[in-house]
């Protein structure tokens, strides 16, 4: 035992004095706070959570079901999840392009609040299917803040909901 924490130990020592790692890793963090705010990084991490939840909760309804769980449905969560993060990139360039500043009224803010409405709606619907009492009214107001959304976005009457 004492002989892998010796060889962990000497990986991360390997790794701080690795340069190049230190350089990636700078870019990284360069990247991450041009295409995100760092001050709601908070709301960002709330979202991913609610979309590892909504994952979750999705395989257990799937099993629950009796289906097969599908990578191909797994591989569309994963591209969901950059898709997202794409939304809320945007939003925060347009927010800084237009001079933007106030914390509440930003389309980035918007974006987040649309994105996790749409996480706990499905969430909902996966513990529906679940079998556990879901509610309704709550389900319902969501949908329609959603499906208003949609509508102002795109000037489309009535809203079909995807899964």
């Amino acid at each position: 035992m004492n002989d892998y924490i010796e060889y962990i130990i000497n990986i991360f020592v390997s790794l701080k004095n690795c340069f190049d790692l230190k350089i990636l890793f700078s870019y990284f963090i360069i990247g991450f706070s041009f295409l995100f705010s760092v001050e709601k990084w908070e709301i960002l991490a709330g979202l991913l959570v609610l979309i590892v939840f909504d994952y979750i909760s999705a395989l257990f309804a799937v099993k629950a079901s009796g289906e097969l769980i599908e990578s191909r449905k797994s591989v569309c969560s994963a591209f969901k999840t950059f898709v997202y993060c794409i939304l809320i990139s945007a939003s925060h360039l347009t927010d800084k392009a237009l001079g933007i500043t106030n914390w509440i009224l930003t389309l980035e803010y918007a974006t987040y609040a649309f994105l996790s409405a749409t996480e706990l709606i499905s969430i909902l619907e996966n513990f529906g299917k679940l079998g556990y009492p879901t509610p309704k009214k709550l389900l319902n107001i969501l949908s329609k803040y959603t499906c208003s959304e949609i509508q102002v976005a795109t000037k489309e009457k009535g809203c079909s909901k995807k899964n």
